[in-house]
């Protein structure tokens, strides 16, 4: 009976644990943040428009789109290799 105790205990201190961590993060200073960044190409006269984002810390993002949506142009944006 005590195991049970113990493990029930184990949990309610794992759930409070995440819970704890969960509210940190949405209280979380973003580690990247975009405002309405655009880069256009000549050619084309498409590329990314107007997009923002917050990337916060602990959570996993993901970039979806069709071919040619600019997935590849924002994340040469986030690491620089645009003017």
């Amino acid at each position: 009976m005590e195991s049970q105790q113990q493990t029930s205990h184990d949990d309610v201190n794992s759930l409070s644990s995440i819970l704890s961590l969960s509210d940190t993060l949405e209280r979380a200073v973003p580690v990247i943040e975009f405002h309405k960044i655009s880069k256009p190409y000549e050619k084309s006269g498409s590329g990314v428009e107007e997009v923002s984002m917050k990337i916060l810390p602990g959570k996993c993002t993901v970039l979806l789109g069709h071919h040619g949506c600019g997935k590849s142009t924002l994340i040469g944006l986030l690491c620089g290799n645009f003017n």
